[in-house]
């Protein structure tokens, strides 16, 4: 279950940089402009985008390569460790 929570999360996020640039397509600027760790950002108060910026894939085929390695190793390993510890370890893996 957390794995198909990641993956939604991560297409939910490449779709919002790809809507905020206006097009099918987030270009990494877009991404990064959507929810990158850009330091002056998180300085005015986007406290999200320390969150945000370990979701962030390059472009389609980036985003499908990423989601379907969650999936594949996802599927082994959440059963073995638990839902909560493979989101713990997405974040110590980036």
């Amino acid at each position: 279950m957390a794995s198909w929570a990641l993956l939604g999360t991560n297409v939910a996020l490449y779709t919002l940089a790809a809507w905020s640039a206006g097009s099918w397509v987030a270009l990494p600027e877009d991404a990064l402009r959507a929810a990158g760790n850009h330091a002056p950002d998180v300085w005015a108060g986007q406290l999200w985008r320390l969150f945000s910026h370990m979701f962030l894939n390059a472009n389609i085929p980036h985003l499908a390569v990423n989601m379907y390695s969650l999936l594949v190793r996802g599927s082994w390993l959440e059963p073995e460790i638990g839902g909560a510890r493979v989101l713990v370890l997405r974040h110590y893996t980036e």
